[in-house]
């Protein structure tokens, strides 16, 4: 009977968890949904955390709650787009204050092992309605650009770099699980194939390439030296499944080489979808203001207005340091690294420790994902905050890792 009920509120819990997350992009008035519940789930965290938290605070929450600030309040034409600042900074703290919570729970064992044990689940079964026909609430990736009709998978994640590099983790965090026999080896090649599949339809090369680099981090600090021979195997299959695919697949083939047949030439500036222009045009943008730009940044808007006079579309740079630099100015752009350093820090300290070689492999992806994307992608975020919160609870090398964590 325990079970059953176990069982039927871990159903009720995922159905609600993906309303909330198809409903993302859905307005209340100048506010996305997503937005809005996001922003009531920090406030509740930040006050369970300041009512049971007596430890001091961490240097991740330190510069998390530095940077926000610095972007909420000091940047240069920050007032004039406070909503876009506030949402901004708001995704951005998600993944200090989520370290934290796990971290100071009464039972951080027990809470941050619930919390991967759902996300296992709920990350690749929540693409199976999509994958079966179902469309995103705004579609934003058609493929119509490309020559070819439907669109770029995204699910459940808002945009598709959200998807990819959630389901790369999500990968990373099930093969753990299958390796420590916590889940069915048949369960979790099953997990895994619903990753695979789907993150290959989001054709998103910052998927594939944080893929790689989790994977190989992980086979690493698992394996060691024995991981190499198999890493050889996996690149050089994965390699000719991308040939072979790529071969057929002249959408894929686009996306892989940064090109489009349909709307632009190749040319070498295009190489990695024209990131060469977009990282010359966010170093010189600052500049455009002189040193108030310089040093405090020109915020999220009028640095989209700059990027789409320099390269003819209004995004952000495809560089998370560079967005820094450019939204933040130089002060925001080292409290940026100081916290991004601040998690690599955390995951190699616990790196031999039960989940040690996901939490570093997570922290890996994530570097990759800021230094060739950028942003900040929810479920990415807790996936990572609940391997580096409690990782200093098993040791990796000298105790056995119990089923259950």
């Amino acid at each position: 009977m325990k079970i059953k009920r176990l069982f039927a509120l871990e159903l009720m819990t995922g159905v609600i968890a993906f309303l909330f997350a198809y409903l993302d992009e859905l307005y209340l008035g100048p506010i996305k949904f997503g937005v809005a519940w996001k922003a009531m789930l920090v406030f509740y965290i930040a006050l369970i955390w300041l009512k049971r938290s007596k430890k001091p605070i961490t240097h991740q929450l330190l510069f998390g709650i530095s940077y926000c600030l610095k972007s909420v309040i000091y940047s240069y034409h920050s007032l004039k787009y406070f909503l876009t600042d506030v949402s901004e900074a708001i995704k951005f703290f998600i993944l200090p204050l989520a370290i934290e919570f796990f971290g100071g729970a009464k039972k951080p064992i027990d809470l941050a092992e619930k919390t991967r044990s759902f996300l296992v689940f709920f990350v690749p079964l929540s693409c199976a309605p999509f994958l079966l026909g179902m469309e995103p609430l705004v579609d934003k990736h058609s493929l119509d650009i490309y020559g070819a009709t439907g669109s770029e998978f995204s699910g459940i994640f808002g945009t598709k770099h959200g998807a990819a590099v959630t389901l790369a983790a999500a990968f990373i965090l099930t093969l753990h699980k299958t390796r420590i026999k916590s889940i069915p080896a048949f369960l979790g090649l099953g997990l895994m194939l619903l990753c695979a599949v789907s993150l290959y339809l989001t054709y998103v090369r910052t998927g594939l390439v944080s893929l790689a680099v989790g994977v190989t981090v992980y086979l690493l600090l698992v394996y060691k030296a024995r991981a190499i021979l198999p890493l050889a195997l996996i690149f050089t299959a994965g390699a000719l499944t991308l040939f072979h695919l790529a071969s057929t697949n002249e959408v894929l083939r686009m996306r892989l080489t940064g090109t489009n047949i349909f709307t632009e030439e190749v040319s070498f500036n295009q190489l990695g979808s024209g990131r060469l222009d977009f990282w010359k045009a966010a170093v010189q943008g600052p500049s455009e203001d002189g040193m108030v730009g310089v040093l405090l940044g020109r915020g999220l808007e009028k640095t989209k207005d700059y990027m789409l006079d320099e390269t003819g579309l209004r995004i952000f740079s495809h560089n998370g340091f560079l967005d820094a630099y450019q939204t933040n100015g130089v002060i925001g752009l080292i409290i940026f690294i100081a916290f991004w350093v601040s998690i690599l820090i955390l995951s190699i300290k616990r790196r031999k420790t039960s989940y040690g070689p996901v939490s570093l492999a997570l922290a890996c992806e994530a570097l990759i994902i800021q230094l060739v994307q950028g942003g900040s992608f929810f479920w990415f975020q807790i996936l990572l905050a609940s391997c580096l919160a409690s990782t200093n609870t098993y040791p990796f090398k000298s105790s056995p890792v119990s089923p259950r964590t």
